[in-house]
């Protein structure tokens, strides 16, 4: 049994299950019951039901008929398809951030980018992934779209799952990270079509996406 950390004694349940699949503590396909966090808890089963639609609602669990929960598993396809919408929506963000942010705007997301790729280099791969949230996300927020801010929170959820999961040989998650700086750049510029072209080399360094998308798709975003 799972010991429960003293920082989420007083803390909802959902946080605690979310942090702890987010970072690994549980694998894809892992079973979770009810009784198993109530238990450890201390508490009814209604709370721990409330957290499991919650968490399945953002697509961190799928939960079973017999009151179980399954930690989520994507594909490649269903991946790919993630891929498309981050591809989209981190355009989408850098077309307005460039026309409302402010160079104290990209200044903060640049020490972001240093945070992570300092964090990942040093070996702390679950913490350099949440700050590649944090990246992406102020980038949203720097858009000044509160609903593009929130679709981009509730993508990089499953963003964070994926990547804790994924083979760190094969993702070349250092490099990636750096195309941060890259980004930055080109929106201190002011340069959009540099910028437009370092998101798409970003996001391609992830997500083979030529493979399903129609001809040209990506060229003409």
């Amino acid at each position: 049994m799972k010991e429960i950390p003293k920082q989420y004694a007083s803390n909802p349940i959902y946080s605690y299950l979310r942090d702890a699949i987010l970072s690994g503590e549980y694998s894809p396909g892992e079973q979770i019951t009810e009784s198993k966090i109530a238990s450890q808890f201390g508490s009814s089963r209604t709370p721990v039901r409330d957290a499991f639609r919650t968490l399945s609602e953002n697509g961190l669990l799928f939960i079973n008929p017999n009151k179980s929960a399954e930690v989520a598993s994507y594909d490649k396809k269903t991946i790919g398809q993630l891929g498309i919408m981050r591809l989209q929506l981190d355009i989408l963000a850098a077309k307005l951030a460039i026309h409302y942010g402010s160079n104290s705007d990209f200044l903060k997301m640049k020490d972001l980018a240093t945070q992570c790729y300092e964090t990942e280099v040093s070996g702390e791969h679950i913490k350099a992934i949440a700050l590649d949230a944090d990246f992406h996300l102020s980038l949203a927020k720097t858009s000044k779209n509160i609903f593009l801010y929130d679709m981009q929170s509730a993508i990089w959820l499953r963003t964070q799952f994926i990547l804790a999961h994924e083979e760190r040989k094969v993702a070349d998650y250092d490099e990636r990270v750096k195309l941060h700086f890259d980004i930055v750049d080109a929106l201190m510029e002011r340069d959009e079509a540099k910028t437009l072209a370092m998101i798409k080399e970003h996001i391609l360094a992830r997500y083979p996406l030529t493979e399903d998308l129609p001809p040209g798709f990506i060229d003409n975003l």
